[in-house]
């Protein structure tokens, strides 16, 4: 307990504590008051409103997207307009592939797995060098009766017949020995030759007996053949596959061969062409 040896210094005393509680007092109770005035939050509970306020936008702005997507533009009309039909004439290629295959097997007399295994070989090719499918068929056909494996005595392999000494670098490749590419390189030749000698039927015996050869009546000869060919497939029935009977035991292949192919003296009954004589192949 405070004690005071003089009344009035215990006075003066006394009343200076009070004094300075009350101004303690004073100086925070002015501190708070702003703050709850103003609104200030403490720092625990800032995040939180911050979040909301992010909500808030970020719901208004959808709302306002949404509206603006679905209402239409002042001056337009809005209209319903139906898919295009899918065109019947264009096939798929994988169709084209199964009806060129069948021409060759009915007009070639040829297998039909042959055929199936050929189509897309000579349909690329003669697309890619802008030739007739039934011309490059017809040629490779003449060369080589479809077989993938078979050499001339000049040295000429392949269901094109090409010489590889002569022509692997023309063609880009070095595997003539695959028909796939054989095939391509043989394309490849007849569309120089067309484009060389301006026609078809010098580009044919070109590729024959060469173009500066004198054996004449062989160049006519091939031209004619692979033209027999050509026209046999144009003619052909265009058929997925070759019409099957039943041969008492299980079920067969039959080749309808044309008669613009019966009269080249070939016969039906062989699954493969001979090899032709004449040709002499570059």
């Amino acid at each position: 307990m405070l004690r005071c040896v003089r009344n009035l210094e215990c006075a003066a005393f006394v009343g200076a504590m009070e004094a300075g509680n009350r101004s303690q007092v004073s100086t925070q109770a002015l501190r708070e008051i702003p703050r709850a005035a103003s609104g200030t939050q403490t720092p625990d509970t800032q995040p939180l409103v911050l979040r909301v306020q992010l909500v808030v936008v970020a719901v208004a702005l959808f709302i306002a997207f949404v509206l603006g997507a679905l209402a239409p533009a002042k001056g337009t009309v809005l209209a319903a307009m139906a898919l295009p039909e899918w065109n019947d004439g264009i096939q798929p290629y994988s169709a084209e592939v199964e009806a060129f295959a069948g021409r060759i097997a009915t007009g070639f007399g040829v297998r039909h797995s042959v055929a199936l295994e050929f189509s897309p070989w000579i349909l690329e090719a003669s697309q890619r060098q802008q030739l007739a499918p039934e011309l490059l068929a017809g040629l490779v056909l003449t060369e080589s009766s479809f077989r993938k494996n078979v050499t001339s005595s000049v040295g000429a392999i392949g269901p094109a017949q090409i010489r590889p000494d002569y022509w692997s670098q023309f063609c880009g490749t070095a595997d003539l020995s695959d028909p796939e590419e054989n095939i391509y390189c043989g394309a490849q030749i007849l569309a120089h030759y067309i484009e060389r000698c301006g026609g078809e039927a010098c580009a044919l015996s070109a590729y024959n007996i060469g173009p500066y050869s004198v054996k004449q009546q062989a160049g006519d000869r091939y031209v004619a053949k692979v033209g027999r060919w050509r026209e046999a497939l144009e003619s052909a029935p265009d058929f997925n596959a070759p019409r099957r009977v039943s041969d008492g035991i299980g079920v067969a292949d039959t080749i309808v061969v044309p008669e613009a192919v019966r009269s080249t003296e070939v016969s039906a009954s062989l699954p493969l062409l001979p090899l032709p004589s004449e040709s002499i192949s570059l």
